[in-house]
């Protein structure tokens, strides 16, 4: 069902004024936004335009049209001048390309849902559509003739009041327009960082997939070859020196699968309950544990948390820091000095700055540095270690925002800086 609302002759500048404002009106009437309102208004004026300067006169048509339960707007503008000679090629011109005439019809085309052109000698008609989004307004018999009504008893605008009418228009789109740019913008700077992000996980996948591989393909290889020793072999005593080696690389198979194990379970914990946590009884639950597990009692242990006593944090991940810290503290030690290994807290602008510093063998940064936090990945083959605990305290602090540093010298000791970003109080 088609409706007309409303009809303009074209025969002069002024109607042309009539005809965009016409257009911003009806398109109004049904619920279309301001900015498309302005798009769909600039293609009929352009095509109005051709019809007054290549037709010298013509006529347009705003119908509303129903189709089933959906509606759309049509603008049908009609001429009777000679016709669009080359029309074909017309249309197919790239406006970022051609600069000459005859782009109207191209931009119309591109400012429209629909388009539809037919030019013969006869004259030329044009029909452009804009959608109607479903529910934008309600729609009814009653409603249409009121529009027609208004349209027809609306008092004749001067040109001065068309123009601010228009500069209002622009006043209002340019602010949605900015509007919609900061959206955008955020929009751009969150896939940015989402793009950093995965970049950043594919990295890691990279080379956490590759460390998996090397360190389950050893144990494999030596309990493969093995396995076909022990079969070409019936010599008692090489077998037994077979089955060492199996238990060997059994032992570091199952190293490997428990490191595994651990780093999954870490990843798969959701939210998890958050307290406060007061640094100095956290450490004392943790040290005298650490000292009988390696049978050690000379730590010269200096500790200072009188800037920053507590913190809201995941308990067991503060506790995963001590205990890691401290194992490889102990583990690392250097044989030529006793154990001495300071633990201080501080304000650091955002960030709570955990320092925890030792004098042990040290890290040879430059060679190892980019290492350091990978998983499985280990200095020396002559302390016990999976090489997962460094890595797992490093995604315990940047979960929640917070980064490591690292200073280390070979034969001198390390110092690790945990800037840590406090989390919500949040129990269980």
């Amino acid at each position: 069902m088609t409706t007309a609302i409303s009809v303009i002759d074209i025969n002069n500048e002024m109607d042309l004024v009539l005809t965009h404002r016409r257009a911003m009106q009806i398109c109004k009437f049904v619920g279309i936004s301001l900015a498309e309102q302005t798009r769909f208004a600039t293609a009929v004026s352009e095509i109005c335009r051709n019809c007054l300067m290549y037709g010298k006169a013509g006529k347009i048509t705003y119908n509303l049209v129903k189709t089933g339960d959906e509606y759309k707007l049509e603008v049908i503008i009609k001429d009777e001048g000679t016709g669009i000679k080359g029309l074909d090629s017309i249309l197919l011109r790239d406006p970022q390309l051609y600069k000459g005439r005859g782009l109207g019809i191209v931009f119309a085309r591109k400012l429209s849902d629909g388009f539809k052109i037919n030019s013969s000698a006869n004259g030329t008609t044009v029909v452009l559509e804009k959608y109607i989004h479903a529910n934008a307004v309600p729609i009814n018999n009653l409603i249409i003739k009121g529009w027609i009504l208004h349209l027809k008893n609306e008092p004749v605008v001067s040109a001065y009041e068309e123009l601010k009418n228009r500069n209002e228009q622009l006043i209002q789109l340019t602010e949605e327009l900015k509007v919609e740019k900061m959206k955008v913008d955020q929009q751009i700077d969150q896939i940015k960082e989402l793009n950093v992000s995965l970049e950043t996980r594919n990295a890691y996948l990279q080379q956490f997939t590759y460390s998996v591989s090397h360190e389950l393909k050893t144990p494999l290889t030596s309990l493969k070859l093995s396995v076909s020793l022990l079969k070409e072999n019936k010599n008692l005593v090489l077998q037994d020196e077979i089955i060492d080696v199996v238990a060997r690389a059994e032992k570091k198979l199952e190293k490997t699968i428990n490191g595994l194990i651990n780093i999954l379970e870490f990843q798969s914990k959701g939210k998890q309950a958050t307290q406060k946590i007061v640094f100095e009884e956290e450490l004392g639950d943790i040290i005298e544990p650490i000292k009988k597990h390696y049978g050690i009692d000379a730590i010269n242990l200096i500790t200072d948390f009188k800037q920053v006593k507590e913190i809201c944090y995941v308990q067991g991940y503060i506790s995963s820091i001590f205990s890691n810290l401290l194992s490889n503290a102990v583990k690392y030690c250097s044989c030529e000095r006793p154990l001495d290994i300071t633990i201080a807290t501080s304000k650091r602008d955002n960030y709570i700055l955990l320092t925890f510093m030792d004098n042990g063998e040290g890290i040879d940064l430059v060679r190892n540095g980019d290492k350091l936090f990978t998983p499985f990945t280990r200095f020396t083959t002559t302390k016990e270690g999976h090489g997962i605990g460094l890595y797992i305290v490093k995604n315990m602090v940047e979960k929640n925002g917070g980064k490591i540093q690292v200073e280390s010298l070979p034969g001198k000791g390390t110092t690790f800086y945990f800037f840590l970003k406090e989390y919500e109080l949040q129990m269980e």
